[in-house]
């Protein structure tokens, strides 16, 4: 047989009996053999192989892309453990797990930020507190006829600083076993500065102004024999357990009735 070109322009110079073996073109410029020829290939197939071809590359292409997307999205992951997850509907435990180790890390950070800023506001407000309230008593107990002596005024700081605080509204109040105080004369008023002074000096005789000679009480309610106490006639009940206290009970008795 002889050999037949793959394409040729016309069919003149062709054995008319391998006519029927070429199919023309469709832009009309030549004809092409349609059947495989010892040493030739149809052009439809080199066609098709080239198509292939490209559509294999192409693909192979796609899959590399998403192989490396995989790689780097469970990088570091142990396959044994992730196919554990998987198969026990797990998977997303160990992304959970995470999430949560540094959501919960966070929190304790601000919880511990927000604890020192508490105490820090509330150490303020309790300075400012107690800088108003030492002021208030301070003017209380110097002001003319006043109760109290001048010199315990250190002293009824102290208390004052052990006995006041404040109530969850903000007011500044004096506390009795961590109850606020009322007002003597007004029940529904908490105690002032000035009355809580009044009733401290009452119940505490050493903080208590000592009247000056030719008081209203006449001269019996002078101290006499330079005791510092009056006669006992004339004493409350707290002034008396105050001259107990420091004379002895035999030298209270020597004081005049």
């Amino acid at each position: 047989m002889d050999e037949l070109a793959p394409e040729v322009d016309a069919l003149d110079g062709i054995d008319e009996k391998y006519h029927g073996l070429y199919a023309a073109k469709e832009d009309g410029s030549g004809f092409t053999l349609g059947v495989k020829v010892k040493g030739t290939v149809p052009e439809a197939t080199v066609v098709n192989l080239r198509t292939n071809r490209d559509e294999i590359l192409n693909e192979k292409k796609k899959v590399q892309q998403e192989l490396e997307t995989f790689r780097t999205r469970f990088d570091g992951v142990d396959p044994e453990e992730y196919a554990r997850l998987k198969t026990s509907g797990n998977l997303d435990e160990r992304v959970k797990t995470e999430v949560e180790e540094r959501v919960g890390s966070l929190k304790t950070e601000w919880d511990q930020e927000r604890e020192e800023l508490v105490g820090t506001i509330n150490g303020l407000k309790h300075e400012i507190s107690l800088s108003g309230l030492e002021s208030s008593v301070r003017d209380v107990v110097l002001k003319e006829g006043s109760p109290a002596k001048p010199e315990a005024l250190r002293h009824i700081i102290r208390e004052a600083k052990d006995t006041w605080g404040v109530t969850d509204d903000g007011k500044q109040v004096p506390l009795k076993d961590g109850k606020p105080m009322y007002s003597k004369q007004d029940p529904t008023q908490f105690m002032g500065a000035e009355e809580w002074v009044a009733t401290l000096v009452e119940n505490e005789p050493l903080f208590q102004r000592q009247p000056k000679g030719g008081g209203a009480g006449g001269k019996d309610d002078v101290p006499v024999n330079g005791s510092g106490f009056k006669p006992r006639s004339k004493m409350n009940n707290q002034e008396k357990l105050a001259a107990i206290k420091k004379l002895g009970r035999a030298g209270y008795l020597k004081l005049p009735e």
